[in-house]
């Protein structure tokens, strides 16, 4: 059997990985191609190989970067596609099981050997869960957890499915159950929650509250440039956004076209219901002027404090 499994959902790729190696009687007949050190031909080769210490084995093909438009990475080894369009004409004839793993956002449809090898591959979807798939997940796992801490936890991982599984872990070890309070005092807020709780308080217009988580993050050593960096992304993607909200695009098919979570356009587009499209675009021209005159002045605190201020007022 031939999978292919696409998608950069780390908990995804590994539940699969765990049940086809499942399906394998002896851990031996479980062999690894990583085609940035290794030509695609020696997974043929295996492969096409009897097994020694079973019926069959599994070969797992790894970081398949030839099936992306994306350059060959520096240092990876060659890699001669055709071998594999022709090993697919008679894949279906291998008595061994092939799994290639391609922890991509997407593949190039236009190359060849991804064209034939999606029709002759059995496709497993890994990209990333959605919300609601995720917290099924979690409560299937018998844990005790309040459900205010588990939106918590999702919020604090980007709902990254592997991110919220190991800090639930985590705090399993210190606390029987899992509350608000454990959550806020164990799992750490990344840097971009930081500043998506920025561009709430400059959508409500709440100077104090901005200026003031401004000053936090300035104490714990974070440039005002890169502050202001995280908010152009933020504010061109709730751009974005707009526009495609005219082509009546829902927050999957906007995941797919910006390269972003669901959980990260659901956000966002929950921010620009603030501002008409064109007051988001004068706030953005407002955040690059600054991106501008970081490079000319010499208090980045000051110049990015009056940019709040003015964003503030928009």
């Amino acid at each position: 059997m031939l999978y292919l499994i696409k998608g950069t959902d780390e908990y995804r790729l590994e539940e699969y990985r765990k049940n086809l190696i499942k399906k394998i009687d002896d851990p031996m007949n479980v062999v690894v191609f990583d085609m940035l050190e290794t030509p695609i031909e020696a997974a043929i080769n295996e492969a096409d190989s009897f097994s020694f210490f079973g019926d069959k084995k599994l070969i797992i093909v790894q970081n398949p970067w030839f099936l992306t438009g994306a350059t060959k990475p520096r240092g990876a080894s060659e890699q001669n596609p055709d071998e594999l369009i022709h090993f697919l004409k008679r894949a279906s004839e291998v008595e061994n099981d092939i799994a290639i793993f391609a922890p991509y956002e997407k593949l190039d449809s236009r190359k060849k050997v991804t064209k034939e090898l999606e029709k002759a591959a059995e496709i497993l979807d890994a990209s990333p869960l959605q919300a609601f798939q995720l917290k099924q997940i979690l409560q299937n796992q018998n844990i005790n957890i309040t459900p205010d801490a588990l939106e918590e936890i999702l919020t604090r991982t980007n709902n990254v499915a592997i991110d919220a599984i190991n800090e639930i872990n985590k705090i399993k070890t210190a606390a029987p159950e899992i509350t608000i309070k454990e959550v806020e005092d164990l799992v750490p807020r990344s840097l971009d929650q930081k500043v998506f709780d920025l561009s709430k308080h400059i959508m409500k217009r709440d100077l104090k509250s901005a200026i003031n988580l401004v000053d936090d993050l300035i104490i714990q050593r974070e440039e005002p440039i890169k502050l202001n960096a995280i908010l152009i992304n933020h504010f061109t993607m709730m751009l974005q956004i707009k526009a495609l909200e005219q082509e009546n695009q829902n927050d999957n098919q906007m995941a797919k076209i910006l390269g972003k979570s669901p959980w990260q356009i659901g956000n966002a587009r929950k921010d620009a219901r603030a501002l008409s499209p064109v007051a988001l675009a004068q706030a953005l021209n407002l955040l690059i002027e600054t991106d501008y005159r970081f490079k000319t002045e010499s208090d980045n605190e000051k110049v990015f404090k009056l940019t709040l201020i003015k964003l503030c007022a928009i």
